[in-house]
């Protein structure tokens, strides 16, 4: 059974994700949904494949070794930008 996870995003947030692929705004969205806004924020946050699968089970169905090759990429693809910043 799944856990229900909520988010709730600010606008920059918003804004910010128009700029990023399906596979990253998934993973941020699997990274913010295990912070509870009234504890301190958790350094670091990680998001094993198997719970980024978890999240998007329905989505992927049969396509299971592409979900764990997904998070990755995204990874690869948002550190760059972040450490532009």
């Amino acid at each position: 059974m799944h856990k229900c996870h909520k988010v709730t995003k600010s606008n920059s947030l918003i804004a910010a994700s128009y700029r990023l692929t399906l596979n990253e705004h998934r993973l941020v969205l699997a990274a913010i949904s295990q912070i509870d806004p009234r504890k301190p924020l958790p350094r670091p946050i990680r998001v094993c494949a198997h719970d980024f699968a978890e999240l998007y089970d329905g989505v992927w169905g049969a396509m299971e070794q592409k979900v764990h090759l997904s998070p990755t990429s995204a990874v690869q693809s948002l550190l760059p930008r972040h450490r532009l910043r």
